[in-house]
């Protein structure tokens, strides 16, 4: 039995066909391919030429406390089969992983792990913050007081408005103890490279200068928008925002939003609340860890999205 770092085309392919085991389904390779790119750290228990468990790893630069630090999105793990699980397969590949990409020069990882996978991220030595709750806004678009913020939803190529909003990313970051900061081209593999979800892009400007952007997509089950993404200056710019949402959805989509919710960490809530969203009884657990065993954490107003994890 070992350990590796999948580099190879075969590598990950048997990678794959782990992961469609553990979680007893299959994707279009379209999927794998963007999920499983040249930017997600790939790791593998391998026995007898079988990858029996895996443990990946997602380039991110975050920030804290307006530091920048190369960081890491904990994904996608799994191990297989009842007889590894006893031989505490999951701490092992935890500890390997961690260990080669703190070798590698990363400094923080973060993970947003379901109910079931929380004790054993734990156990192997992840820290757990606050729960991160789901904010939900419903009802009739909120009553504008009159400003200079204007909407502008981005079509076509979006190469500039995403250098703008990563601009105004890390400009933001100050305002925060924790967040996730996205380059131009982390943005195009993100939201426009997604082969699964389509997304919209909204800027706010004021004196055509970016003062926040909003990323949303619909989720048709429940006739709901997430707020996938966002920076707000202010509690007017949000109130903008869902205005703007409740017009386009209807009149380019021709579809009917019950809702708007959004994950929204402290360091947001109260431009949320005071724009009249609601806290839901939905929420993710939140894990990080300080790879070089020091004390950095998420702090006390950190600043996290949907965005932040793969799958929404």
């Amino acid at each position: 039995m070992k350990f590796i770092k999948a580099e190879t085309k075969e590598e990950v392919s048997r990678f794959i066909i782990a992961w469609e085991i553990a979680f007893d389904r299959a994707l279009d390779q379209s999927i794998y391919d963007w999920i499983f790119s040249s930017n997600n750290n790939i790791y593998c228990c391998v026995d007898n030429g079988i990858v029996v468990s895996g443990y990946c790893l997602l380039d991110m630069n975050i920030s804290i406390d307006g530091k920048l630090l190369d960081g890491v999105l904990c994904n996608n793990i799994f191990v297989n089969g009842f007889k590894y699980q006893k031989m505490d397969i999951f701490n092992k590949i935890t500890k390997h992983a961690l260990n080669n990409i703190f070798e590698r020069g990363y400094r923080f990882s973060i993970g947003f792990p379901n109910v079931k996978a929380i004790k054993s991220h734990i156990k192997g030595g992840w820290r757990q913050s606050e729960r991160l709750p789901f904010v939900e806004f419903s009802g009739s678009a909120p009553i504008l007081v009159e400003n200079d913020v204007n909407l502008k939803w981005i079509a076509g190529d979006k190469r500039k408005a995403y250098k703008e909003i990563s601009d105004l990313i890390n400009k933001s970051c100050k305002n925060f103890s924790f967040s996730i900061l996205k380059s131009q081209d982390f943005m195009l593999w993100r939201f426009d490279h997604n082969p699964r979800w389509e997304y919209e892009i909204g800027c706010l400007y004021k004196d055509n200068v970016l003062e926040g952007f909003f990323v949303s997509k619909y989720f048709e089950d429940k006739n709901r928008i997430h707020l996938v993404d966002y920076y707000f200056s202010d509690t007017e710019s949000l109130k903008q925002a869902i205005t703007g949402i409740y017009k386009k959805y209807k009149s380019d989509y021709k579809l009917h939003v019950n809702c708007v919710d959004a994950w929204c960490a402290k360091g947001d809530l109260d431009k949320f609340l005071n724009a009249n969203f609601t806290l839901s009884d939905d929420f993710r657990y939140v894990i990080y860890k300080d790879l070089s065993g020091g004390e950095l954490n998420l702090g006390f107003n950190p600043h996290l999205t949907l965005a932040d994890n793969d799958v929404f």
